[in-house]
């Protein structure tokens, strides 16, 4: 068997530890541990306290271009629970 040939794309890739679209090469763990990182937060409005709403934190470029990627909106796709 002949071994395989790094192109040339991913050996500049690998040398610079830089995407085609210039985020950080990062491990699947990192990349995993950066998008768990993306919070849901409950927030209440001085001026109508009884009313908590979710808000959704905004997305890092890394985590946005990893969910265009996935083609997941966090907006949309995320489960949102309540406790009582």
């Amino acid at each position: 068997m002949a071994r395989a040939t790094v192109s040339e794309r991913a050996r500049h890739k690998a040398d610079q530890k830089v995407t085609e679209d210039g985020m950080a090469v990062s491990s699947f763990d990192t990349l995993l541990d950066h998008l768990a990182s993306l919070t849901l937060n409950e927030v209440e409005m001085p001026s109508q306290p009884n009313r908590p709403f979710t808000l959704l934190a905004e997305a890092t470029p890394l985590q946005q271009r990893a969910f265009q990627l996935l083609k997941v909106d966090p907006a949309t796709d995320v489960a949102i629970s309540r406790t009582p």
